[in-house]
């Protein structure tokens, strides 16, 4: 499931509108097509952004009692984070994350891809040339098996300024790592940023 972030413009008044989304790969796993959805609707003035989120499963794995209790706290945390993104529930999902890396806890699911948990403000275009309004970045990004971002590569460019506004808006992102083996795994994926210029503005 790819997360959206799509502002629509619900007055006239704005002489354009600037529509950002993310077309790709910030949500992994082919197992994540199969786990429940839901959905988030925030408003921000004019501004109304909707995103889609696929839970971080239950265990699917044999667990001993601390691994499972780790998981169940671990999972809470995340899916937490997913809906409300506040520092708050970043810091307790960080912890709980930390906690099964300094026990060396075993991760009770099958392998899967990484999973972007919590996400950057959305990037903003408008100030750009029009060059840069208008098309897609697409950026290969290497998720750790610590949760760090590390090396992110330019694949497709828009711009230098506008590629420096999608690489910050990845190192912002927040993962669950990839799973191979029962173990958290670095891994690579390749999000895209897709930029749409209207200079006439959506009438609602």
């Amino acid at each position: 499931m790819s997360l959206r972030e799509i502002p629509v413009l619900s007055t006239p008044k704005l002489p354009y509108l600037i529509i950002f989304f993310i077309i790709a790969v910030f949500v992994g796993g082919g197992t994540v097509l199969c786990q429940e959805t839901k959905t988030v609707t925030n408003v921000s003035g004019l501004m109304v952004s909707g995103r889609t989120y696929s839970l971080i499963p239950e265990a699917t794995e044999p667990c001993t009692p601390d691994e499972c209790d780790w998981w169940k706290r671990v999972r809470q945390a995340g899916n937490d984070l997913q809906k409300k993104g506040d520092d708050k529930s970043k810091k307790r999902y960080i912890a709980m994350f930390v906690e099964g890396m300094e026990k060396s806890h075993h991760v009770p699911l099958s392998d899967r891809k990484a999973q972007g948990l919590a996400f950057g403000p959305m990037i903003r275009s408008d100030y750009l040339a029009a060059s840069q309004r208008n098309g897609t970045v697409e950026l290969s990004v290497e998720i750790r098996s610590d949760a760090s971002i590390g090396e992110i590569k330019v694949v497709k460019s828009l711009g230098p300024e506008i590629d420096q506004r999608c690489i910050s808006y990845a190192r912002q992102t927040i993962y669950l790592p990839a799973v191979n083996n029962r173990a958290f795994v670095s891994s690579w994926q390749n999000p895209k940023f897709g930029f749409i210029n209207n200079p006439h503005g959506v009438r609602k």
